[in-house]
Order: structure tokens, then sequence, then C-alpha cells
């Protein structure tokens, strides 16, 4: 069963590689880039946010649902929220890790849309037979551009001066445009992708709940909103996406649940309306039911846990 992880559950573990930068950065701009020098195994977890990672030197095994693949100097690897990996068997392995939340990829969307592959690599909900794209970009101007760029998000992290944020996003962009075009690179060599109009449904119906899922969201006035019948749509949903419209948007909600137990004082109950719960006790339930413990226990884990690192 792959681990649950979230952007700040990952960054914590490598805390000693980012010199002790504070983690506002992974909240206000939903992107967070760091190096991992001499990469140990790591076992299997998913991701609720989008992962790139660049792998400057070394070799590792990439175990994942569809196949395992070895990895080497300048493999791109893409995972969208949902799609589960590991390491194993590395040898010097280095990598640069872009965690990038969900709202900032729909920021760069309207930039990305119009590029042939955008969609399928960024944006295409994971369904659960879904591995990790790998590119191979060694050698070619989009690896150097990917390098450059992630290297330079990095230095701008550290530095923190003013508007750093409107620069990395900047820089963002160019890496997932070289990134999207050595996929479509990959892609002319395969059969094309056939988006249907329910992959377009399940895409619009993804970015609504993301940006409104702390309001109540009927599936009537879902599937009304992206034109499909409620069935078609939920029977859509939950292919493309792996769980359910209302599985889906709790889920979101707990994301944003820990964030703020991990980043804030609020108070659970404050936490629990914030993130869209009348009621404690129903927050609690579906808390413990996406993350295996409450929310109290939660907390009280991740502060053990940033003292201990």
């Amino acid at each position: 069963m792959p681990e649950y992880c979230t952007i700040l559950r990952m960054a914590k573990r490598v805390i000693h590689h980012t010199d002790g930068e504070a983690f506002d950065g992974l909240t206000r701009d939903g992107l967070y880039v760091f190096r991992v020098g001499n990469h140990h195994a790591a076992r299997r977890h998913d991701h609720l946010f989008h992962e790139l990672v660049y792998v400057e030197r070394g070799e590792a095994t990439q175990v994942a649902v569809d196949h395992d693949q070895r990895l080497q100097h300048g493999d791109v690897i893409v995972l969208r929220p949902g799609i589960w990996h590991a390491y194993e068997d590395t040898k010097n392995f280095s990598i640069i890790n872009c965690l990038m939340q969900p709202q900032t990829i729909y920021r760069l969307s309207a930039l990305l849309d119009g590029l042939p592959g955008a969609f399928e690599l960024l944006r295409q909900p994971a369904t659960a037979d879904n591995g990790p794209t790998i590119l191979h970009a060694a050698g070619s101007d989009e690896g150097n551009t990917i390098a450059q760029m992630l290297n330079g998000i990095i230095d701008e992290q550290h530095a923190g001066r003013d508007g750093h944020a409107a620069a990395n996003l900047a820089r963002l962009h160019q890496v997932l445009v070289a990134t999207v075009r050595l996929f479509e690179r990959k892609r002319s060599h395969m059969r094309t992708i056939t988006v249907t109009r329910a992959d377009e449904a399940v895409v619009q119906a993804v970015e609504y709940i993301q940006r409104h899922h702390t309001e109540q969201i009927a599936l009537e006035a879902l599937a009304q909103r992206v034109h499909l019948s409620p069935a078609h749509l939920s029977r859509s949903f939950t292919k493309r996406v792996g769980m359910g419209v209302i599985d889906f948007m709790h889920r979101l909600r707990c994301e944003q649940a820990c964030r703020l137990l991990c980043m804030s004082r609020l108070q659970i109950g404050e936490i629990a309306a914030k993130v869209g719960y009348d009621e404690l006790a129903y927050f609690s339930r579906r808390f413990r039911r996406h993350m295996g413990m409450s929310p109290r226990v939660y907390r009280h884990a991740q502060l053990n846990q940033s003292s201990d690192d």
C-alpha cells in the first residue's frame, strides 16, 4: 500500500538538505524545489501534488505500477497526483525534486494548454494503473534548460529576495515547457493519445473542485457545469481519478487541513470550519479515513517529527 505523502511531509524529510529554510513558500507559492544528494532507497509512496524529478548523477531503479526502469543522469520523471513510485538499488544517486501544488499547475495552464501534450502529461487525472512518465533529457537543449531553471529556483528560494515567487513561477513555466516538448517528442513515436469528451469533463470537474473544495459541492450541480449527466460524470470521474467526486473533495480538504495542522496554531475546530466542515466530529471521521489517524494525533506526530529533524 503506497504511503500517503504531502509536500510538507516530503519537505520535512529533507530539511537537512535545505539549510533549515521555512516552509512558508509551500502554502504561499505552491512550489518547492530542493536537491537530494546520495539519495537512498525510498519506499512506495504517492502524492497529492505534482512532482518533477531531474536526475543529476548516479543510478537507481524506479519501481512503479506499470513497470520498473533504471534511471540515470539526465532523466526527468513526472508524476501527477495519485501516482506512486519507489527507488531501489541506488548508486551515487543525486536528484533535484520539484514539488508543485495542483493550484500552481492550474495557474500556468492558460499558458500551457496550447502546447501539444501538456494536458496528457500534466493535467489528465491519473488512474490506478498509471505510472510515472520517464523522459530521457541528457544532452538535449530541453535537459539543459530544465537543470538550469531548477537550480535557479533553488538559488532564488535561498536568497528570498523581493519578487522571488514571480521569478520562480516564470522559471517553472520554462521547466514545464521544456518537459512537455520532451514528452511530445517521445509521444511522436507512440500511439496518439485520444482525449474524449468525458476526459475533458473530468479535468474541468477536478479543477472546479480544487478551487471550491471548501464549499458545498453537489454532484448534480457539478455534472451540469461540465455538461455530463450525474451518472456519467460519476463513472468517468471514478475511472480516471481512482476515487469518487465526494471522496476527492474530502481528500483535498484533508490535504489543506494537514497544512494548517502543521503550519498554524489554529484550534482543530477552527481548522475544520476553514476547510469546509460544520461539525468537528464529522471532520475527525473524514480525516481519520484519509490519514489513518485523528487530526490531534497527526498534529502531535508532525510536531514530534519536526523536533526530531
